[in-house]
């Protein structure tokens, strides 16, 4: 028997909550703090975490009046795709892209294995799909082409360019098979 995917966006968030507010030990957080910690954890995607989140007295109402008052959120972090939506995913069924957005980053991590296959090392570039129904990989050359070709560059170089996918089971996560990459 198939199974039926929720696809609605609000309809999922609700569900997630629930599951966490389920599964969480939320009890020492009050009615201001209980969102910011469910939303930590649902970021993380780690219920536990909650046993190493600790809010000084009062932060939670300071921080919801100053984001009321327009004060910046500045972040630390790139959060990978901000989610998954429709127009970031390939146009090609079955064909997972990276990367997402420009990522001087991960040209430069390109480079690096390069010259580290150039004075004798062994180096791979390992990707983990984690979208079900995926049979290829690519660099996203349209996101972001000195990517692609630094990607290109190190495949080219003797560096080792591996994908392989998740399958996600009810108690666990396990490496699936070898995904071709498709430079």
């Amino acid at each position: 028997m198939p199974y039926t995917y929720e696809k609605d966006g609000a309809a999922i968030y609700a569900e997630s909550f629930a599951t966490i507010r389920a599964e969480a030990n939320l009890a020492r957080f009050d009615a201001d703090e209980e969102p910011i910690a469910v939303r930590m954890i649902h970021a993380a995607g780690m219920v536990g975490l909650e046993e190493h989140v600790h809010m000084s007295p009062g932060f939670a109402k300071a921080a919801r009046a100053a984001l009321e008052n327009g004060a910046p959120i500045l972040c630390d972090a790139y959060m990978v795709s901000e989610g998954v939506t429709r127009p970031r995913l390939p146009a090609e069924p079955g064909v997972a892209a990276f990367p997402d957005s420009v990522s001087k980053r991960a040209a430069k991590h390109m480079r690096e294995l390069t010259a580290m296959v150039q004075q004798g090392h062994r180096a791979v570039v390992f990707f983990l799909v984690s979208r079900s129904g995926v049979q290829s990989m690519r660099p996203a050359h349209e996101i972001d082409p000195s990517y692609a070709i630094a990607l290109k560059d190190a495949a080219s170089a003797g560096v080792e360019i591996l994908a392989y996918s998740l399958v996600f089971n009810t108690n666990s996560v396990e490496l699936g098979s070898r995904i071709e990459v498709t430079l």
